[in-house]
């Protein structure tokens, strides 16, 4: 378990640092990386942690705006509201 931990652990911080970059190419390798060790920590990690890994990424929804479907504002309980620029704070 301690094992599954880590791992995921680093693919959250190299996701996080990967998205934060402007080059095409390091946020490539890195975002890559961090997919690869997030499976890898889904393979051994215990069933509670994949469920709730699994939840938090359903809870997160692809918002509307982005590919201009139509005006929605974000639910009350939407995990990305902080980050949607449509979101009614």
């Amino acid at each position: 378990m301690l094992i599954s931990m880590i791992i995921l652990v680093v693919a959250i911080a190299l996701l996080c640092v990967g998205l934060r970059l402007s080059d095409d190419v390091m946020r490539l390798l890195l975002t890559s990386v961090g997919r690869f060790c997030l499976l890898l920590s889904m393979v051994y990690a215990p069933l509670l942690i994949k469920l709730v890994i699994v939840i938090g990424i359903l809870m997160i929804p692809v918002c509307a705006q982005r590919y201009n479907l139509r005006h929605s504002h974000c639910s009350r309980l939407c995990l990305a509201r902080i980050h949607c620029a449509h979101a009614s704070h």
